[in-house]
């Protein structure tokens, strides 16, 4: 014990300690390192992502939590309050903030993700799902319609606001193979393969500033199809016939501000995980 309180005293060795905990490097050994769940077994591919991988810092520690306590009850509870929470985020009208609003929204949607696909997460492989069928499928449904909210996200102007978090949510089906496959998701799809397709820079005829929101919402929404329902297969879904939008008609209900019709500026922290290959591009 005098021997530590001799380099305690030492002020040179406490600057050193001090360094090795707060440096970067000093964070690598084995006993700093996140913990993570173990698989079912080594994966194959090592590019293939893996769940908590989506959970960084200290979300990591919430989607452990839930899952080692694995409390039925809990869970229905927290989804419901989830549902009621996005739903009440959903309506904000004020853009002071909206960046850090929208973050904190988005990340309520994927934990709510977590919980409604988890409990099929790598269940199978390969074409174990082909005799899948909607009378054997195994789907829980969220506590929240999420097609009504972005058919009513489309009618109230609200696309921006409404379609990073539904992007997040559905974002935990990538590692279930039995959802994505049920006719309820398949409609979500074919709505938003729809509005994808509106959003396209060559059908829109608005304002600059209304473009640059549509783009924002077309490369999200690629972003989706391209890792959840697959290029191809998002080619055959049809595309939905949309009431056309006017700037100039209030939104219903009144005091919801339509936000894909007003110039927003979103920071790069904010775009860029929302957004994953945004970054490469502005390289």
């Amino acid at each position: 014990d005098s021997e530590v309180l001799k380099q305690i005293g030492d002020k040179k060795r406490l600057q050193k300690l001090h360094m090795r905990f707060t440096s970067k490097s000093g964070q690598t050994n084995k006993s700093s390192r996140k913990l993570h769940i173990d698989q079912k077994g080594p994966s194959t591919n090592s590019n293939i992502t893996l769940p908590e991988k989506s959970f960084p810092g200290h979300q990591e520690f919430f989607s452990i939590f839930l899952r080692a306590g694995d409390s039925y009850k809990f869970n229905v509870h927290l989804k419901h309050r989830l549902a009621q929470i996005i739903t009440e985020m959903t309506a904000v009208n004020e853009t002071k903030g909206l960046c850090e609003h929208m973050a904190k929204t988005q990340m309520l949607a994927k934990f709510l993700g977590m919980l409604v696909f988890s409990p099929n997460w790598n269940l199978f492989s390969g074409n174990d799902t082909a005799d899948l069928t909607g009378d054997n499928m195994d789907i829980n449904l969220p506590p929240i319609n999420i097609k009504q909210c972005i058919e009513g996200a489309w009618v109230q102007s609200r696309l921006v606001i409404v379609i990073p978090w539904v992007v997040q949510f559905l974002g935990m089906m990538k590692w279930d193979d039995i959802s994505v496959k049920s006719q309820y998701y398949i409609d979500i799809f074919t709505v938003l393969w729809s509005i994808n397709h509106y959003c396209l820079p060559y059908q829109i005829k608005q304002h600059s500033y209304h473009q640059t929101n549509m783009i924002r919402v077309s490369l999200q929404l690629g972003t989706l199809f391209h890792d959840i329902v697959g290029l191809a297969p998002a080619q055959n879904l049809p595309i939905l016939a949309f009431p056309t939008r006017k700037s100039d008609v209030s939104p219903d209900p009144p005091n919801l501000v339509p936000f894909d019709d007003i110039p927003l500026w979103f920071s790069k922290p904010f775009l860029f995980p929302s957004i994953p290959y945004l970054k490469d591009l502005c390289e």
